[in-house]
């Protein structure tokens, strides 16, 4: 890959995606080069990072040598992260073009499971000239995050970052097929809307464990959704579904542009009277909006209970996702819309 991460993005573009992303994650991210060096700094404040271990020189330089680490160690293994003294794990997510990286997403710090002060690091803290109130009280700021869950939103780092850029080099080719920009500006918008669909419904699926799911696209002027994505689901009955606004699960969803999640606790007359399928066990039905523009509906189902706390934590991190999917459509569509 000739063309570099510079070459292929709008830097003021990527770091407003980036912010984004940080801010519904509560993650602190950065990107850099294939060197380390930064591209754009870090989207968001970290107190444990920048308030206690950057004001002292002990701990800059142990975190220094932990970033070092990070980035040798973490490029082959990207989603095992690497492990700080501190008991803390970051992330190095290669953005690949034509499976080459030409950047990586830096994620982190966070904490993953639950956080055990061990003895080694109790010794790093005190080599470190760190007192353990202020540590304690650093850490309530770095997010907790299950392994699992890191991995989902690793998957849409990936993805993500991976498809602005395979936008950048869409926009090279377009514009060398085609000699009218509008023209360019169409073919780049419809490749990005679709690939960013297929990531929302593939990241969604998996974090909700989802047996079958779907993203339809809104046709205004037949005010009538259709399936643009699919998963589980017969091709030629995906093919020919149409669901008008205001009619079905998913109508209703469009048409109140509200959320909806399902299980056999629902006691809404409205919803049971739409529920066609015995064999649904839960389901989320999530609007898709650029601002507040309804663009589609994403539908996830599956046959199997899951516990109530996973429910919701499903459907936050879905719902984080759809956001975030939002944010990107957004942005590209002052671009190029």
């Amino acid at each position: 890959m000739s063309l570099s991460f510079k070459d292929l993005v709008e830097l003021d573009e990527w770091k407003n995606i980036q912010t984004r992303f940080s801010q519904v994650l509560r993650i602190k991210l950065s990107t850099v080069d294939l060197k380390g060096n930064f591209i754009v700094g870090p989207a968001s404040f970290n107190q444990f990072c920048d308030d206690i271990i950057r004001e002292n020189l002990s701990a800059a330089l142990q975190c220094e040598n932990c970033e070092r680490e990070l980035f040798l160690n973490s490029v082959s293994d990207w989603r095992q992260g690497y492990k700080c003294v501190f008991g803390l794990y970051s992330f190095l997510i290669p953005v690949v073009v034509e499976k080459e990286p030409v950047a990586y997403i830096a994620a982190g710090p966070v904490i993953l499971g639950k956080y055990k002060l061990t003895d080694e690091i109790s010794s790093a803290l005190v080599k470190a000239g760190i007192s353990l109130v202020d540590f304690q009280n650093a850490l309530t700021q770095v997010r907790t995050v299950s392994f699992s869950r890191m991995q989902t939103i690793l998957d849409l780092l990936y993805d993500i970052g991976s498809y602005v850029c395979g936008l950048g080099l869409k926009t090279v080719e377009e514009t060398n097929l085609f000699k009218s920009r509008v023209k360019v500006l169409d073919h780049v918008y419809d490749f990005y809307l679709d690939k960013m669909l297929e990531t929302l419904l593939d990241v969604s699926c998996r974090a909700v464990k989802a047996d079958r799911g779907s993203v339809m696209l809104l046709d205004e002027k037949k005010e009538a959704l259709y399936i643009k994505n699919f998963r589980g689901l017969d091709k030629d009955i995906a093919a020919k579904t149409r669901v008008l606004v205001g009619q079905g699960l998913a109508g209703m969803v469009a048409k109140e542009g509200k959320a909806l999640s399902l299980d056999d606790t629902v006691k809404d007359a409205r919803v049971l009277s739409r529920m066609k399928n015995p064999s649904l066990k839960q389901a989320f039905l999530i609007p898709i909006k650029i601002k507040s523009k309804l663009i589609g509906v994403l539908n996830l189902a599956t046959t199997k209970i899951n516990e109530t706390n996973q429910i919701q934590s499903s459907q936050d991190m879905v719902n984080n996702l759809t956001d975030l999917v939002a944010v990107t459509l957004s942005e590209l569509n002052q671009t190029f819309g």
